[in-house]
């Protein structure tokens, strides 16, 4: 596949789809265990700011996951059921509005 955790996150204000969010909103990746995995995206209706590591103290989304789940949710589309958080493989404060990252972001997996 060839795609890092890094190269996501750089490609992230291109992937944002300008318009659809009503109100800001941050959201928090703590992708692995290194600190390259680690970024915050500031949303707004009509911009994305991405900012590495935990820039906010509390963020509206967040996801923590392995590098392997996070590649797969935005290059191949997976979206992760109720096993993977049980597991522990994908962790949110919100589950249902990880639903609002294929809203927000045009993935190259859909």
């Amino acid at each position: 596949m060839g795609t890092t955790v890094e190269e996501i996150f750089a490609n992230l204000p291109g992937y944002f789809n300008k318009g659809v969010l009503e109100k800001d909103m941050t959201i928090y990746f703590s992708i692995g265990t290194d600190p390259a995995g680690k970024c915050t995206a500031f949303l707004s209706r009509d911009a994305c700011d991405i900012k590495p590591g935990k820039a906010v103290d509390r963020a509206d989304l967040v996801l923590k996951t392995s590098p392997k789940m996070f590649i797969k949710m935005v290059m191949e589309g997976y979206n992760p059921g109720a096993s993977d958080f049980m597991l522990g493989k994908v962790k949110s404060n919100n589950p249902l509005e990880l639903l609002t990252l294929r809203k927000v972001f045009r993935f190259p997996g859909g």
